[in-house]
């Protein structure tokens, strides 16, 4: 019988989850999608705030979405999530793991007891004539983690594993057949850009920018007094493309400059794995997430780093049910965090 799990995408705004069947084959299939949006101040930049209120939500996702299993992966990508690179004394996978609260409290901004510990390995390497491991060192707090967890457990569901936002949008690239080469995955939220830069499709890098498409939102109305919805209507009509209309100028500037504070954050995170890697250039940046669906952002970010741009594509990664295989492209951006969480899962 085929195994389906459904990866969940906790966002701020809304929870997304996608169930997937066989998701360890090369062409898996994504039988059911649904989206509920959350109310305001339950999550703030991927963490759950009100574990009770999503796990509602969540209730009603399963009853309204039709997923036939209550199995899930939960996705996590926020501040408090920290990955960096390191090399440590080789041992077997198992006993290594074990071993990290002892050998990274000095990598890690927090206490380890409050952490959650995990490795990700990249490759083997000799450290002074010894035996190392080079990879990827992740730590999250206890708190956040468990909150997330807390909220999926109240709404009567098994999570059966929890995992990197970067480490899924990975994966639904390397299925893509896009991710040869040097490739700078970058994932654009609401309130959080992940970005993780790959090598012939094994993540080496890893940063989670605090900045995202609602942050746009937040600055047009803060600053000129709109409404919600009408600061977003007005950021999916200008986007940063230019106007020549007067009395839309003072909205255009704004979604600008805070477009540009995110972008140019972007491109810093790009120089710093460079200049950490020399005689190594990023080959391409594959965009994903609403944040990027602003107009003028995909141009923009080529403009600024020289790099070319391509969009993410869902349906080179896996095949979509005849229920939803006329998804529009939106729907199918949203798609892509909870595809890449469930193809991670091994039954």
């Amino acid at each position: 019988m085929a195994k389906s799990i459904v990866g969940v995408d906790i966002g701020d705004d809304s929870v997304r989850a996608v169930e997937v069947k066989d998701p360890s084959k090369q062409h898996p299939v994504v039988t059911r999608f649904h989206q509920l949006p959350l109310p305001e101040g339950a999550v703030r930049a991927g963490e759950v705030l009100e574990p009770h209120t999503v796990a509602s939500v969540l209730k009603k996702l399963w009853s309204t979405g039709g997923f036939k299993t209550r199995n899930i992966v939960l996705g996590m990508g926020n501040q408090r999530v920290f990955a960096r690179d390191i090399t440590l004394p080789y041992a077997p996978m198992n006993q290594l793991r074990e071993s990290l609260p002892f050998q990274v409290q000095e990598h890690v901004p927090m206490p380890v007891s409050e952490a959650v510990l995990d490795f990700y390995p990249v490759s083997e390497v000799m450290v002074d004539g010894a035996r190392s491991i080079n990879g990827l060192l992740i730590a999250a707090t206890k708190e956040s983690v468990l909150a997330n967890i807390s909220a999926a457990t109240l709404a009567g569901l098994a999570v059966m594993d929890v995992d990197l936002i970067p480490f899924a949008i990975t994966r639904v690239h390397r299925a893509a057949g896009i991710s040869n080469g040097t490739l700078a995955a970058v994932d654009v939220g609401s309130f959080m850009t992940n970005v993780v830069i790959s090598r012939n499709g094994i993540p080496e890098f890893v940063r989670i920018i605090a900045g995202g498409g609602n942050e746009i939102n937040e600055a047009l109305v803060s600053r000129l007094s709109m409404a919600p919805a009408t600061a977003e209507l007005a950021k999916r009509k200008l986007g940063m493309e230019p106007t020549n209309l007067a009395e839309a100028a003072p909205a255009s500037a704004v979604i600008t400059e805070i477009s540009g504070e995110l972008l140019s954050g972007i491109r810093k995170t790009l120089d710093f794995y460079t200049s950490a890697q020399p005689g190594r250039s990023i080959d391409r940046i594959a965009i994903t997430g609403g944040g990027a669906r602003l107009r003028g952002f995909t141009n923009a970010l080529t403009e600024l780093t020289r790099v070319p741009v391509v969009a993410g594509n869902l349906r080179d990664a896996a095949t979509l049910s005849s229920k939803l295989s006329r998804i529009d492209g939106d729907h199918a951006q949203s798609m892509m965090v909870g595809l890449g969480l469930a193809m991670g899962h091994q039954a």
